[in-house]
């Protein structure tokens, strides 16, 4: 498979990992528009969560991380949360990452989608 084959493949399964996760409709954003910089991931009732999405052979290491989660913020429009969803192609578990100083902002976000009080 090459690497764009499974750049989609590796986006239409985190797109369906976290419309179950979240109970809300996450698309591709290459369907949509496609253009560089764009999040990978498309979710309507969370505008301002932008995702790169990430599918590796070997686990990310911490300075990949980094720079994956620099790659979300350079690409992420004004007041976007950047949201790095990754796994290794050996485990069908998705992980997330984001900055601790932006977690109460995910917090905040998730809450406000569902309903909850914070």
């Amino acid at each position: 498979m090459n690497s764009r084959a499974k750049g989609k493949a590796g986006e239409l399964e985190a797109a369906k990992a976290l419309t179950a996760a979240l109970e809300c409709a996450v698309a591709r954003n290459a369907q949509y528009c496609g253009k560089e910089g764009d999040a990978d991931l498309r979710i309507e009732a969370l505008p301002l969560l932008h995702v790169e999405v990430k599918r590796r052979r070997n686990a990310i290491t911490p300075d990949q991380a980094e720079e994956f989660l620099q790659q979300a913020e350079r690409d992420a429009i004004e007041r976007a949360l950047p949201f790095l969803i990754h796994r290794v192609d050996q485990d069908t578990r998705w992980c997330c990452t984001v900055r601790l100083d932006r977690l109460y902002d995910l917090v905040c976000m998730l809450a406000k989608h569902k309903g909850w009080r914070v």
